[in-house]
């Protein structure tokens, strides 16, 4: 199945920092880098334009010159041949200097991008709870029913569960938790999912490292299976040309 393709970091933050259910100290934080990541955009949109224009000048300076300079000695018409070098080199330093200006602000705009993917990397447990949360919302919903930028999150969270809980339908092969499912996987899979998923919106877990030689933290369930959501019947799904 074709997954839709994600967004950035930065503007699954900014649809984190307008969602209802953050946390306030995070939300605030996000905030205020995404203000000054957005001044920052905006004087980058201007600089833009305004080297855009500058090379449009400066190329036209270039290929005006030489008709400029024969149809003055057609017309035996003194001209200033230097003049028009000094206009072109002007206009080439500009275009230097926009483009210099350019590079800058883009290189100050990346160091607000890393900070706001960083605070996902230093926050993973309320990212985790926020992103159940959100699929707590539709818990037995199957498909594409959440908003691209959760599963953004999701994915740049990347953290795999470390043991599946005896008493639920796991796939073997994996440890990662999927974020969607789909109306023909069956129900006993799907309602385990949702059950994780709804211990993961209470903070049922805790971070714990893989392994003994892979230090990267995985997710352990602590909650006890008393009973699993019920979910829709399976069905096929309808498959076109």
């Amino acid at each position: 199945m074709k997954h839709r393709p994600i967004t950035s970091t930065t503007e699954a933050l900014r649809f984190y920092s307008n969602s209802a259910d953050t946390d306030q100290t995070i939300k605030t934080e996000v905030s205020d880098l995404l203000t000054s990541h957005d001044t920052l955009q905006s004087i980058i949109s201007s600089n833009e334009r305004a080297l855009a224009q500058a090379v449009e000048a400066w190329r036209a300076a270039e290929r005006e010159a030489p008709a400029t300079v024969t149809t003055a000695h057609r017309k035996h018409k003194p001209i200033d041949t230097g003049k028009i070098v000094a206009n072109i080199e002007n206009l080439c330093a500009k275009k230097n200097e926009l483009q210099s200006v350019l590079q800058i602000n883009r290189s100050a705009i990346g160091s607000f991008t890393r900070e706001l993917s960083q605070i996902v990397t230093l926050n993973q447990k309320e990212f985790v709870r926020w992103v159940a949360v959100q699929r707590c919302n539709d818990l037995t919903a199957c498909g594409e029913v959440l908003p691209i930028e959760v599963e953004t999150i999701w994915a740049k969270l990347d953290i795999r569960i470390y043991k599946w809980i005896d008493g639920l339908t796991m796939p073997a092969n994996t440890m990662k938790l999927p974020l969607i499912y789909w109306a023909n996987e069956p129900e006993s899979y799907r309602a385990s999912v949702a059950w994780i998923w709804l211990e993961l919106s209470q903070k049922q877990f805790r971070f714990v490292p893989i392994s003994k030689t892979d230090t990267r933290l995985s997710i352990k369930l602590l909650g006890d299976i008393e009973a699993l959501p019920v979910v829709p019947k399976s069905k096929a799904l309808a498959i076109t040309a």
